[in-house]
C-alpha cells in the first residue's frame, strides 16, 4: 500500500486531499512550468482546480502526469 506517498490520479482522489498542498507534473506546461505546486480548491470530473499564485488555476486531469500530496514534516 502506497500510503501517504500514494499518487492521485482520478478526480476522487484530489477531492480527498481538498484543501491542502499538492504537487503536479504535467503533460503540457500550464503558465509555462510543467510542475505546480497548489492547494486543491475543487475537483469536478475533468477540471483540478488549484489556488496558484492566489488564483484559481483550472488544470485538465488529462494534462497531469502526476499528482502528489505534498506531505510537511513539522
Amino acid at each position: 500500500s502506497p500510503g501517504l506517498d500514494r499518487p492521485l490520479k482520478e478526480p476522487k482522489d484530489f477531492t480527498r486531499v481538498r484543501g491542502r498542498v499538492v504537487s503536479l507534473w504535467l503533460k503540457e506546461p500550464v503558465d509555462d512550468k510543467d510542475y505546480i505546486e497548489g492547494q486543491v480548491i475543487d475537483a469536478d470530473k475533468d477540471i483540478l482546480h488549484l489556488e496558484y499564485k492566489g488564483n484559481d488555476l483550472g488544470i485538465a486531469f488529462s494534462n497531469i502526469k502526476l499528482g502528489k500530496e505534498k506531505i510537511e514534516i513539522k
